[in-house]
């Protein structure tokens, strides 16, 4: 194999190191975020349910 050759092979393998971190970086972020949106969608249900509540208060009373 040429020099121009190994050094092209190490430079594809220097990059494709790199995107697996990024990959493995933007995987564990992507786990954060849903983790994130789970805890909103809940909180989000809870107030939806007390304004619900609230309203049927106010219109009752």
């Amino acid at each position: 194999m040429s020099k121009d050759e190994q050094a092209f092979r190490v430079s594809l393998m220097d990059a494709l190191s790199s995107h697996r971190e990024e990959i493995h970086r933007l995987r564990e972020e992507v786990a954060v975020l849903q983790a994130e949106n789970l805890s909103l969608i809940a909180e989000n249900r809870s107030l939806n349910a007390k304004v619900e509540a609230l309203v049927a208060r106010l219109e009752g009373g």
